[in-house]
């Protein structure tokens, strides 16, 4: 149960924290693997991806410390339920344009991802952490490496807005990599952002398409009004 990063929001989980406690559908059967009144550090959701049952990726953003995620991360290492084992941690850059990990990189497919240029083309201005057991190392393999290690399998990158600058800001601006996927290859995403949306379609995803003028008011896109509570395991629908 996370506090929030910023003053005005850091209210937001006091009452989902009371029904996890104190109500009698919840309380010691939820398990905490972190807690509201850890106030020296900060963890939000966005900044949180699942990659598969034993690998998460994490941004160190203006809003996740490193040391959140390591507390974070031991609690989740010693749940005998859980079946992760590492965490990989990336450095952003610490500015609103990356305020979440999903507002500039997202997984879309069991080996694709949609991210903004920049977390490529100055990949080696950030720094990568592995997070296990034996404690938190600073890693020296590109990210794809990382990746394609973690899923057995080379992965794509799509590029949000594709190879032009000016489409690539406009549509991470309207949060063009913060699709929601229904299933691997299946995404929710602003009609807006038609350079990306025509990018995903051509390499195989099928996007469905919503209306933002509104929305997108907001700051935040499909995925970051989403909060999938349930999802059936990636290889039982591989299969």
């Amino acid at each position: 149960m996370n506090r929030m990063w910023s003053v005005t929001r850091n209210r937001e989980t006091i009452f989902p924290d009371l029904v996890f406690k104190h109500h009698n559908r919840f309380a010691n059967q939820v398990p905490y693997y972190y807690e509201r009144d850890w106030k020296e550090e900060t963890i939000e959701g966005g900044d949180i991806l699942v990659l598969n049952k034993e690998t998460l990726i994490i941004g160190v953003t203006q809003r996740t410390t490193l040391k959140a995620i390591e507390k974070f991360s031991e609690r989740l290492f010693n749940d005998p339920e859980s079946s992760y084992s590492k965490v990989i941690a990336l450095d952003l850059p610490k500015s609103r344009a990356f305020m979440h990990l999903d507002t500039v990189f997202t997984n879309i497919d069991y080996d694709k991802f949609i991210a903004h240029p920049l977390i490529f083309d100055c990949i080696d201005e950030f720094k990568i952490y592995e997070v296990s057991k034996q404690g938190t190392k600073e890693v020296k393999k590109t990210l794809i490496e990382l990746l394609s290690d973690a899923v057995g399998r080379e992965v794509q990158i799509i590029r949000c807005g594709g190879n032009d600058v000016v489409g690539a800001s406009r549509e991470q601006w309207n949060d063009g990599t913060n699709v929601v996927a229904l299933r691997p290859a299946k995404v929710i995403a602003y009609e807006r952002n038609w350079i990306t949306i025509d990018l995903l379609r051509k390499a195989g995803v099928e996007v469905l398409t919503i209306a933002s003028s509104e929305l997108s008011r907001g700051r935040g896109d499909p995925r970051c009004m989403t909060m999938p509570l349930w999802r059936e395991d990636l290889q039982e629908i591989k299969r």
